[in-house]
């Protein structure tokens, strides 16, 4: 519906073949204006929650109004609505459904879930905002001489809910308040002050100074409570990814600590693993801060004057392909070649410099680097810019070709890498060739960045991957340098292995940062199949012919353009290649689409 200044905002009016109705706690319709629970019906609407039979009973009804048979099951939102002018005005919600951080959450599963725990008698839930920052509170009532520690509930509830469904604090109360209607006051539960940590959570002393400055850390960002150094910073401290982040502010406002990281909060998980790690990699310098030195300004004036002086020879020579077909069709028009000849002249020009590129990309990186090995190089400094050159001219490689044949095998042990039999490799940008083996029947999907080189603190680090047979990488995984995959391990999609990561065989890994999920059983990846090395070579020289089409068919939609415009001893007035055109643009296109299709 529209929106105008004079009318207030609401959320319309049901679409055609769907219905909805404004009913009371007796599902009776309510008078026009009047708020009340909102009803839909209609083809879309499921009969019900997969295996949740209960729930299904609660929140899928008959339809119990006259209707035309399109909406015989009719779902309770919970939204509280108003009929006003023939549309609906959205108040609020009526039922225990609340939405905290992206989950839509129901209060009354995780009430029924505590009451069900040994010694508590009763249990109310509300989402409450304290310290600005919104978190689940229960609030409790024990039975008789009961009294349940947090612990217990925590971990209980953790045994059959999902960690965003566990509340941050729980607090003993004598008696939940309840409205005249019998239910739950639960604006006063909001509104009560939370009770101060008990004595059996009393906080535990830290053990070092490093241990002691994450935990202020911890309670400025964290709801007040006792903090475990052992604990779970997500599933047992009510932390999330923006409480993580304001813990990691909080951290590096001490420069000691600076160095502490979001996937490290997430990898080690509890306030003494983080605080071991820090200790642990603590640089022998007194001066622990990430800021350094910076290098020589004449390093700096030197390797900046190289780049900028190899920056317009990198994009003549990535370019050199597309001059050599111009310099292609000027000899072809010079020659007075027919179209189909001065076609295959040109097509040939471009594979063979696509090829010559590929070529000299793999030359120009052994001539400027021979074999790369493991180390720290200094930022800005004479290896830091054959390797910044090296990496440009990689640029030239025609690799999006090879992803996924046999050719890109041939390919990376060209560039120094070391390829098993059989290994299958999709689109993969690795930063350092040399120092990466994948074992045989390894399968690399696509978008991964195997990322071995990187710059830290003014040194250019270059460490070593290691991909074991039969081994799996998901699409979208990042590899850091100095990490090993194990034989028959398994990398999840959209995963990201910290340096250092050791993958044992057989793991399943995923995440981000990436955390051991399961052990692969035994006997679960079948056999790979025989193929004989005839039909290999066969494969190869289909993909080497597939290579070498793959000009033709770019150079079938491009050249027709230059013929128009006059390329091939063509001369039209401009009027008659716009006329020409465009007919001839649609017919490529369809029969582009065509030809893959096919």
């Amino acid at each position: 519906s529209e929106v105008s200044p004079d009318r207030a905002v609401t959320i319309g009016a049901p679409i055609a073949n769907y219905a909805a109705y404004v009913v009371d706690a007796d599902l009776r319709p309510v008078a026009r204006g009047a708020r009340g629970e909102l009803l839909v019906g209609g083809p879309g609407v499921a009969r019900g929650y997969l295996g949740r039979p209960d729930l299904t009973a609660e929140k899928f009804v008959a339809n119990p109004f006259a209707s035309d048979g399109n909406d015989p099951i009719l779902y309770r939102t919970g939204d509280e609505v108003s009929l006003e002018g023939g549309e609906l005005a959205f108040h609020g919600r009526i039922d225990d459904q609340v939405k905290l951080r992206g989950f839509r959450i129901e209060l009354g599963e995780i009430e029924a879930r505590l009451a069900a725990l040994e010694g508590i008698a009763a249990a109310a839930v509300v989402v409450r905002e304290d310290d600005g920052a919104q978190r689940l509170v229960a609030f409790v009532k024990p039975r008789a001489g009961a009294k349940p520690d947090r612990k217990t509930m925590r971990a209980g509830l953790l045994a059959t809910l999902p960690g965003y469904m566990v509340p941050a604090a729980f607090e003993a109360i004598d008696d939940l308040p309840l409205l005249s209607s019998g239910k739950i006051d639960r604006k006063a539960l909001k509104a009560r002050p939370l009770a101060a940590a008990s004595d059996e959570d009393a906080q535990e002393a830290p053990r070092t100074a490093t241990e002691a400055a994450l935990l202020a850390a911890a309670k400025r960002a964290l709801s007040p409570q006792a903090i475990p150094f052992g604990a779970d910073f997500f599933t047992e401290l009510g932390g999330h990814s923006l409480i993580a982040a304001r813990f990691l502010s909080a951290v590096r406002e001490t420069p000691a600590l600076a160095r502490l990281t979001l996937q490290d909060v997430y990898a080690l998980r509890n306030l003494r693993a983080m605080a071991a790690h820090l200790d642990r990699s603590r640089p022998a310098a007194p001066d622990a801060n990430l800021a350094f030195d910076p290098p020589p300004l004449a390093r700096r004036f030197w390797c900046g004057l190289g780049q900028a002086a190899a920056i317009p020879v990198v994009l003549a020579l990535v370019n050199a392909q597309w001059i050599a077909v111009l310099v292609a069709m000027a000899k072809a028009a010079q020659a007075g070649l027919s179209a189909p000849a001065a076609f295959g002249l040109v097509t040939a020009t471009y594979l063979a410099a696509s090829v010559a590129e590929t070529a000299f990309a793999i030359g120009a990186k052994w001539a400027l680097l021979g074999r790369v090995k493991p180390g720290r190089h200094p930022l800005w400094g004479a290896y830091y810019f054959r390797w910044w050159l090296a990496e440009r001219l990689e640029s030239m490689a025609h690799v999006q070709w090879m992803q996924g044949t046999p050719l890109m095998r041939l390919y990376l042990r060209a560039v120094g890498a070391r390829i098993g039999e059989d290994a299958l490799i999709g689109g993969v940008a690795i930063a350092a060739p040399d120092l990466v083996a994948i074992g045989a029947r390894a399968t690399l999907s696509h978008k991964i960045t195997i990322a071995n080189a990187r710059v830290e603190g003014g040194w250019l680090v270059i460490g070593k991957v290691e991909i074991g047979e039969d081994a799996t990488v998901g699409a979208a995984t990042v590899i850091e340098g100095d990490v090993v995959v194990g034989a028959g391990a398994q990398i999840a999609d959209v995963t990201a292995l910290a340096s250092g990561a050791r993958v044992g065989a057989g793991e399943i890994w995923e995440g981000s940062p990436a955390r051991l999920k399961a052990k692969a059983p035994a006997g679960d990846r079948p056999a790979w199949p025989a193929v004989s090395r005839s039909s290999k070579a066969a494969q190869v020289a289909a993909f080497v012919l597939a290579f070498a089409a793959t000009p033709a068919i770019g150079m079938a939609a491009a050249l027709p353009a230059f013929w128009l415009a006059g390329g091939f001893g063509r001369a039209p007035s401009p009027w008659t290649a716009a006329a020409e055109a465009l007919p001839l643009a649609f017919a490529i296109v369809i029969a582009t689409m065509g030809f893959v299709v096919l």
